[in-house]
């Protein structure tokens, strides 16, 4: 990993940081299996898909992924957004909800992941959380931290399904309900409690 701070957690509820206004975070807005904003790529054995479904935690729609591994040919399933704006030294994290029906067969493993990306559109860091083995029946969040390292000023943020190259190295997970968090760098937070203190004086 390069420039990044990585964490993986059980729950949501003690992120900090301010919650961005993502586009599209439920899956909700789309056209048949394609969610708008979003970027789904699927390849492998003919088996192998991301889409919409009506599988959700909340809402009418979600995302599944499914890998399709197959004689010779690995396989992976993911689906992303980017042109997340970012500062480097801030932190960021990416959370999302996942569930499977089924475990996942041999080989296959899930994460969540953060791309840093710097002006010219080249990757500056990378961070991600396997979730493969945590993932149950039951509705689940999952999360991946990292901060921004120097020179980053987008993000891109996605969930992956891969596996192996070799049959029955499948499997398929639900997602739904991606949020993104921001925690501004230190050099903001001094600038702000300086304000806050002025007025303050005031």
């Amino acid at each position: 990993m390069v420039g990044s701070r990585i964490a993986a957690f059980a729950t949501v509820s003690a992120l900090s940081g301010v919650a961005l206004a993502q586009s599209n975070p439920g899956f909700e807005s789309g056209i048949g299996g394609n969610a708008n904003d979003w970027t789904e790529i699927a390849f492998g054995g003919p088996g192998a898909f991301a889409a919409r479904s009506n599988v959700a935690h909340s809402g009418t729609w979600g995302m599944q992924l499914a890998a399709d591994g197959a004689d010779g040919i690995g396989t992976r399933a993911f689906c992303e957004q980017g042109g997340i704006g970012i500062a480097e030294n801030q932190d960021i994290t990416f959370s999302i909800f996942a569930r499977v029906n089924n475990p996942l067969g041999p080989g296959v493993v899930a994460s969540v992941y953060v791309f840093f990306f710097d002006a010219g559109n080249g990757v500056v860091g990378v961070a991600s959380t396997g979730i493969g083995g945590l993932l149950t029946s039951d509705w689940s969040p999952f999360a991946v931290s990292a901060t921004a390292p120097a020179n980053a000023v987008s993000a891109l943020v996605g969930f992956d399904l891969s596996g192996g190259a070799f049959d029955a190295s499948d499997g398929t997970a639900f997602f739904d309900d991606a949020e993104v968090r921001i925690v501004p760098a230190p050099a903001t937070l001094g600038v702000l409690g300086l304000l806050v203190g002025r007025r303050r004086r005031r």
